[in-house]
């Protein structure tokens, strides 16, 4: 999964290069390690989910309502935006900037985001190991 994002976060950041010149390719790294934490948190509450319920399209379709609603939430009370789990995207998009965005330094609260989402991924990893335990006994 790592290695799979690193090379589609290679050749997204040669495309840019072809489309729209040299970027600042250490801001372009950084965002994509706060979008890795992000992705590494989407598959764990999707593992988490799957684990739980017995039927696939079931812990498919909850697994996507966090998809949702965690920006949604993030734009209605800010510091859930800017240090709950989405902020690390919100933070990578603000490293890179984009058409009339002048791109802004890594803050804080990015950081934070990205810590929270891998203890978060964490947490959810280990509810799912003894979901799936307290099934087999």
């Amino acid at each position: 999964m790592v290695a799979s994002f690193a090379v589609g976060g290679g050749v997204a950041i040669l495309y840019t290069i072809l489309l729209l010149g040299r970027p600042h390719v250490g801001a372009m790294g950084t965002a994509l390690l706060l979008y890795e934490c992000y992705v590494v948190l989407v598959f764990s509450w999707t593992f988490f989910f799957s684990a739980l319920f017995k039927h696939g399209p079931a812990a498919g379709g909850v697994s996507i309502v966090p998809l949702f609603v965690l920006p949604f939430l993030g734009t209605l009370w800010k510091p859930l935006g800017t240090w709950g789990p989405y902020g690390a995207v919100n933070s990578g998009s603000g490293l890179i900037g984009s058409a009339g965005v002048t791109p802004v330094s890594l803050t804080a609260s990015g950081v934070g985001s990205a810590v929270i989402d891998l203890g978060l991924s964490l947490v959810l990893l280990l509810a799912a190991y003894a979901v799936l335990r307290r099934a087999e006994l």
